[in-house]
């Protein structure tokens, strides 16, 4: 009786040692999962901050681009007046 006992025992004992390392491992789990989940988060608003700067830069060189393209063709222009007004004298 005494043996049969010891042994319920010790299967008890080991059945909850084995759901304690089960446990164990799930919590480790789901750590290691909610970290990569934040690494990732974290690393996708990186990249849309890079992103919206580049774009933004972008925007203001094509903006610049434009201006300075205006200014010479108002140049160009009244230099052509200017010289039709010299070859009409």
């Amino acid at each position: 009786q005494m043996k049969w006992s010891m042994t319920r025992e010790e299967k008890k004992q080991m059945v909850v040692e084995e759901m304690e390392v089960e446990s164990e491992i799930r919590d480790w789990r789901w750590k290691q999962s909610e970290e990569m989940r934040q690494y990732v988060e974290e690393k996708e608003k990186e990249v849309q901050v890079v992103e919206l700067q580049e774009s933004k830069e972008f925007q203001e060189f094509k903006r610049e681009k434009k201006v300075v393209a205006k200014e010479e063709e108002l140049k160009y222009i009244a230099e052509v007046y200017a010289k039709d007004l010299e070859n009409a004298e």
